[in-house]
């Protein structure tokens, strides 16, 4: 397996000349202890890219996968990774809260490809930003 930085956040995996997709790093300003990684792979390389890239970034690495994505999730605890943190995703809606709110808000459906999602996680993001400074 070939490892090539293709721009300074971003490696291209290469076996036999075909690429295997790209990982990208990225950083969190208030968890600076590491670097993040977001994988974007077409196949699963036999073979782990993961100490090559802590040696060119020079920090920790870490990852978020979602759990469905089983093949990957194998292949990063064969490879040192350790799971930390599970994270849930739930879809509810007013039927499922145990008490009933008492306000004459709509309460709005959508999904997370809806423009409303993307306000709403910038809205939780700003109240962590401001609780976790």
């Amino acid at each position: 397996m070939k490892l090539r930085k293709v721009n300074p956040q971003t490696y291209e995996l290469f076996k036999n000349n075909q690429s295997l997709g790209t990982i990208s790093t990225y950083r969190n300003l208030f968890h600076d202890s590491c670097i993040y990684l977001k994988l974007n792979l077409i196949k699963i390389p036999t073979t782990s890219p993961f100490a090559e890239i802590r040696k060119q970034e020079q920090k920790p690495l870490q990852v978020m996968i979602e759990s469905s994505h089983t093949k990957l999730v194998d292949f990063m605890l064969k490879n040192g990774f350790k799971c930390k943190r599970y994270c849930f995703e739930a879809e509810v809606s007013a039927t499922d809260l145990k008490h009933l709110l008492r306000t004459n808000f709509k309460v709005v459906p959508f999904i997370a490809t809806d423009p409303i999602y993307s306000k709403c996680c910038d809205f939780l993001y700003k109240y962590y930003k401001t609780t976790h400074e």
